[in-house]
């Protein structure tokens, strides 16, 4: 139950983070959208920061 919990949380916070940063990228530009110098950039890393700290818990919780 848990592991599945945390599996939900990380698939969204990828998306998430896939979502923010095309939408940085379609704001400023590719070449500046890849830079951590916007807020959405920040905003974007911390959620792929998120993605990664539950998919480890969630490996950890299956086995």
């Amino acid at each position: 139950m848990l592991e599945q919990i945390a599996l939900i949380i990380a698939m969204l916070s990828f998306f998430l983070a896939v979502c923010i940063l095309i939408v940085n990228m379609f704001k400023v530009g590719i070449a500046k959208g890849f830079s951590l110098n916007t807020r959405l950039g920040k905003l974007s890393i911390g959620f792929m920061g998120s993605y990664a700290l539950f998919f480890v818990s969630f490996l950890v919780l299956a086995n």
